[in-house]
């Protein structure tokens, strides 16, 4: 599903044979102010036991980490 969710928006590269995580977000109340807030955070945030934000999309209502 995340897969072809992030194929369907042309945003599938492949980086590297590293595992990722990805987080899809349901829909937004508001502006999606809730989502750059979480974008902006997870950005910063650099120690062992999270991972690092690689990328993250935004089609329409859809959003994912």
């Amino acid at each position: 599903m995340i897969e072809e969710f992030l194929q369907s928006q042309n945003n599938l590269v492949p980086i590297s044979r590293h595992h990722v995580a990805v987080k899809l977000f349901g829909k937004s109340k508001g502006n999606g102010q809730d989502f750059i807030n979480e974008v902006a955070s997870i950005g910063r945030i650099h120690h062992a036991n999270v991972a690092k934000l690689i990328g993250f999309c935004v089609k329409g209502s859809k959003q994912a980490l």
